[in-house]
């Protein structure tokens, strides 16, 4: 995984609909019980964090999303 991260930096972009209020899995309605009382994002973005170097992180998180949407900085 981590080489494919690596590999494929510049085209890869985080995002995601976690349905929770607060970061902790507050108010959300998970379709897996195993779900309950998490933050998907959260969750997958210290995944994320730990797969990569802070560079390539800050990339699929921030400068990909920036560059693909022309956003200016």
């Amino acid at each position: 995984m981590r080489a494919f991260i690596v590999r494929h930096q510049t085209k890869l972009m985080f995002g995601c609909d976690c349905s929770c209020k607060d970061g902790h899995g507050t108010g959300g309605s998970p379709i897996l019980a195993r779900l309950k009382g998490k933050c998907v994002a959260r969750d997958t973005l210290e995944l994320a964090k730990g797969l990569t170097t802070p560079e390539v992180f800050r990339k699929i998180t921030w400068d990909n999303g920036i560059k693909l949407l022309k956003i200016p900085t």
